[in-house]
């Protein structure tokens, strides 16, 4: 049996709410949408940084 890949953390309950609106509304889970967020900050940082 293949275990899931994940960890618990801790965030602010302002973030919650903004992170299950944005997850509402781009039908994604919550895991879904803070993975690309979190993705999309990656890339961005990345191309600072090569700029």
């Amino acid at each position: 049996m293949e275990e899931k890949q994940t960890v618990t953390i801790r965030i602010l309950k302002q973030t919650h709410t903004l992170l299950k609106v944005i997850a509402a509304l781009s039908q994604e889970s919550m895991q879904q949408t803070l993975h690309r967020l979190v993705e999309q900050e990656y890339k961005r940082l990345q191309g600072k940084k090569d700029a």
